[in-house]
């Protein structure tokens, strides 16, 4: 850990679960996650039996969180925010439950309000998701209540927190398995009942569309994903899209299921399996009520919210989500010692010469920020091995935690990384497996930008200042206009990787120095 970043501890005690996250805060306030800790508690069952946390539950909780703290410590957090959220905030003895907990742990915990709750979920949703210019309705499920808020990426405009957690509704509704008739409906009715009046607030604050966040939300995009055999589940769920009809057979599935057959769904958690049914009556509710054709997922939630309120972060008041994405990048090479200035001159000269070629290219202005950040972190595997590193960096981004990329986003990103050097895409790689179709369309005109943009800067000392690029019929002449230093190794490095360009756009590329004053033939007569 450099002297430019500290490390942060956040505990939610939750009605279901007490989680703890430990992450690094960056010069500009972006976070990079360390690790993540839960026990899965189930507070709330007790507090809704009998109102109250009582004697043996609160042992419990305590060694939870002495465990969860003890984690966060051996990661060099000195003090853990906590934030203890509807089972401690609705008991009759949470206030007492509090002291006790400071006593035995030294532990200050901060019993927040519903409200409270929604507007930091909100806030780590703003920091992890981009809204593209619209306006999102956030639903966090957590055990004891339902929290919604709606906003831009740059403004909270309204928050409240419902009694609509899956811990409460089970306990409340669910005495069958499978789920009755004559107690769904009631379930049904009651969340109903409950949901409308603030749906129809949120709707005059208006938003086009929806981010789902928790425990139990995430159980129906992980649930999704496996059903799909989808490939990409190691950089997360942040950005996962599913879309209403395949919540809704999910949702009709988990109805018709009982305890066994559930605990045998991917993607669902066995201690969570018994608060499906009530999640899945909940989630079809939301979708109608709400008008939802599909749900936008993120893994950043409340913890994040308690981190970012601990760190002053430019990045994340700003909501920006370029900046978003360019401080998870920056920060992810910082993390792995990459050579900053062979990116920086990479990525200057890759944008040049995208923005002079995209409409030959096919190429749109959504993929030149995407290669932008490519061309920045492209040797990042270079921190194992300078032999393979394509395939190093492509492993690294695979499993990166990177703020504000949607999966195709990051697939794209890694695909570029993992080709960027020399060959052919192959159906067997992973990389190529894990794109969409738009994105295996534009992958070999995005690389054959990139190779070129990295051979001239071989030399590594930043010699090509600036390129002028004509297109003619037949023929792409990239000339360097201006240069320092001796220029001939990174004509070389350029020449010699512009072989895919020329696959792409049936063009010859030709490349030469300031001084040439015509075309010196073929880049295959050159090399």
């Amino acid at each position: 850990m450099n002297g430019r970043s500290r490390r942060l501890g956040a505990l939610d005690l939750g009605t279901n679960s007490f989680h703890v996250v430990v992450a690094e805060a960056g010069e500009a306030g972006a976070l990079r996650t360390i690790t993540r800790e839960k026990e899965m508690l189930r507070l709330g069952d007790v507090v809704a039996a009998t109102g109250r946390i009582g004697p043996e539950a609160t042992h419990r909780a305590i060694e939870a969180i002495v465990r969860l703290t003890d984690v966060a410590r051996a990661q060099g957090v000195d003090e853990v925010e906590a934030c203890a959220t509807a089972a401690i905030r609705e008991a009759e003895d949470g206030s007492d439950f509090v002291e006790t907990a400071r006593e035995e742990t030294g532990v200050e915990i901060e019993v927040i309000s519903g409200e409270r709750e929604a507007q930091l979920v909100f806030e780590a949703v703003q920091a992890s998701v981009d809204f593209d210019g619209q306006r999102a309705v956030a639903v966090d499920v957590g055990g004891g209540s339902v929290e919604l808020a709606v906003g831009s990426q740059a403004s909270l405009d309204w928050a409240t927190s419902l009694r609509l957690g899956v811990g409460r509704l089970t306990a409340t509704f669910v005495t069958s398995d499978p789920l009755r008739g004559k107690e769904r409906r009631a379930l049904d009715a009651h969340i109903r009942a409950t949901l409308a009046p603030a749906v129809e607030e949120a709707r005059l604050h208006g938003y086009d569309f929806a981010v789902g966040s928790s425990g139990t939300l995430l159980s129906f995009a992980r649930m999704a994903q496996h059903m799909d055999d989808y490939s990409d589940t190691a950089t997360g769920l942040t950005g996962y899209r599913l879309d209403a009809a395949a919540m809704r057979d999910l949702c009709k599935d988990l109805l018709k299921s009982d305890g066994a057959a559930r605990a045998k769904i991917p993607g669902i958690e066995p201690k969570r399996s018994d608060l499906m049914p009530a999640a899945a009556v909940l989630v079809l509710a939301i979708l109608d009520e709400c008008g939802l054709d599909e749900m936008v997922f993120t893994d950043w939630g409340l913890r994040e919210g308690i981190l970012l309120r601990q760190v002053a972060h430019p990045v994340f008041s700003a909501r920006d989500p370029k900046r978003i994405r360019a401080r998870a990048i920056s920060d992810l090479g910082a993390r792995h010692r990459f050579d900053e200035l062979h990116g920086r001159q990479t990525a200057r000269l890759t944008l040049a010469l995208f923005d002079e070629l995209h409409e030959l290219l096919g190429l749109g202005s959504e993929h030149r920020e995407l290669l932008g950040h490519a061309a920045m972190i492209h040797d990042v595997g270079n921190v194992v091995a300078r032999r393979g590193h394509h395939r190093h960096g492509s492993y690294i981004l695979r499993h990166a935690e990177l703020a504000g990329f949607e999966p195709d986003q990051r697939a794209l990103l890694t695909a570029l990384v993992r080709y960027h050097r020399r060959g052919e895409p192959d159906e067997d790689d992973p990389e190529l497996r894990a794109l969409g179709p738009d994105e295996r369309a534009v992958l070999r005109p995005l690389v054959a930008v990139l190779r070129i943009a990295d051979g001239l800067d071989s030399s590594r000392h930043g010699n090509v200042l600036g390129l002028d690029v004509r297109i003619d019929a037949d023929l792409i002449l990239i000339r360097t206009v201006s240069t320092s230093g001796d220029p001939g190794l990174d004509l070389w490095g350029g020449r010699r990787k512009a072989d895919l360009l020329e696959k792409v756009t049936q063009h010859r590329v030709v490349i030469v120095g300031p001084d040439e004053v015509s075309p010196p033939g073929t880049v295959r007569d050159r090399v």
